[in-house]
């Protein structure tokens, strides 16, 4: 049996915002292409027994800021508390690119 996936949300189930980088850039053949990357810290204490890293997480009031002008937000580079998150079972079937619906999402109903 492979790993348990998990799902980790906001306790008040509001969306919250991954940090990430894009950039466009040309290829030596001329094409445009556009890269980004989804940035990682190190594990709250929520996440700490599943694994050492966790995406970097920007809470709701400052996604403004990430998403804005300022040229240099790095204290926004920290850790998201544990306190006012949430993690649950998903069925392994997330693990798919091929699967594409809400249903993911759903807690996995574990047999007792």
């Amino acid at each position: 049996m492979g790993k348990q996936p998990y799902a980790l949300g906001l306790e008040d189930g509001q969306p919250f915002t991954v940090a990430g980088l894009w950039e466009n850039w040309k290829r030596p053949d001329g094409e445009w292409v556009r890269t980004f990357i989804l940035l990682t810290t190190q594990s709250n204490k929520l996440v700490a027994d599943l694994h050492d890293r966790m995406p970097l997480i920007i809470g709701p009031k400052d996604r403004d800021r990430w998403i804005g002008e300022e040229e240099h937000p790095g204290d926004l580079l920290r850790q998201y508390p544990a306190e006012g998150m949430v993690r649950w079972q998903v069925a392994a079937r997330i693990n798919s690119l091929k699967n594409n619906d809400r249903s993911l999402l759903e807690p996995l109903v574990v047999a007792g």
